[in-house]
């Protein structure tokens, strides 16, 4: 199956947020606490103006701690991002 994850940056409290997703008919299908960790083997090529290309090329080491388990992930994402955004 193919996951596609959506991830923007949010200028507000998380307790907001939630109150206005609830507020569109959005409800609550699964709570978890992650932990990402980018490990790169491109740390000399790296600069202000390329951190995008630096972690889409990384390695996330993913610690998920969901209600009832705890699941550790390594993973390799092909991030896209929209810099116009």
């Amino acid at each position: 199956m193919k996951q596609i994850e959506i991830t923007v940056r949010v200028n507000e409290d998380v307790e907001e947020a939630f109150e206005k997703l609830k507020h569109l008919g959005f409800k609550i299908i699964r709570e978890s606490d992650i932990d990402d960790i980018y490990m790169t083997s491109k740390l000399q090529e790296l600069n202000k103006n390329n951190i995008q290309y630096i972690l889409k090329n990384s390695i996330l080491l993913r610690d998920l701690k969901l209600s009832d388990k705890e699941l550790k992930k390594i993973t390799y994402k092909n991030k896209e991002y929209d810099i116009n955004r």
